[in-house]
C-alpha cells in the first residue's frame, strides 16, 4: 500500500496492491473543511529524494514537524511529499528545511492550500499548484 495525492486535492489517496488482482486506487473523497499544505523536497548535496530532511512549518504559535523517510512499504513507497493538515490557519506561515548536508533554509509567506517545491540551496520556494475550494467541493 502507498499513499499519494493522486487527484491533487491535498488529501491523501491510497494505492493498494493485491496478490491475485489488479492494483486498486482508493480515492479519498472526504470533504475537506480545514486547510493543508504540501511540500516536495529536492536535494542537491543531499540525495535527490531528500531522505532524512526535517521540515518545520509554523502558523502563528503552532509548529508542525515532519521528516522525509524511505522504505515505507513492502514493494511500494509513498509519494515523496510532506503533507500537513493545519486546521483553520488563516495567516501565512514560515517553513524551515533542515537538510542532512547541514544546509538550512527558511521561507516566509507560506499560504495554506498550496503545494510547494523546495530545492536544496535555492533562494526561492516554488508553488507547484493550488486547488480552488470549489474544485474540492465538486468531488
Amino acid at each position: 500500500m502507498a499513499s499519494i495525492d493522486f487527484d491533487g486535492d491535498r488529501d491523501l489517496d491510497l494505492l493498494v496492491g493485491h496478490l491475485d488482482s489488479p492494483i486498486a486506487l482508493l480515492e479519498n473523497r472526504t470533504l475537506n473543511e480545514n486547510s493543508g499544505v504540501q511540500f516536495e523536497l529536492i536535494g542537491r548535496q543531499t540525495e535527490r529524494d531528500s531522505t532524512g530532511c526535517r521540515l518545520v512549518l509554523k502558523f502563528g504559535d503552532q509548529a508542525y514537524t515532519d521528516w522525509v523517510v524511505a522504505g515505507d512499504g513492502y514493494l511500494a513507497t509513498d509519494e515523496s511529499v510532506l503533507d500537513f493538515g493545519v486546521g483553520d490557519a488563516k495567516e501565512n506561515g514560515t517553513v524551515e528545511v533542515h537538510w542532512p548536508s547541514g544546509t538550512k533554509q527558511r521561507f516566509e509567506g507560506i499560504a495554506v492550500g498550496n503545494r510547494y517545491v523546495v530545492v536544496e540551496g535555492d533562494d526561492e520556494i516554488w508553488r507547484r499548484m493550488e486547488v480552488p475550494a470549489q474544485a474540492q467541493d465538486a468531488d
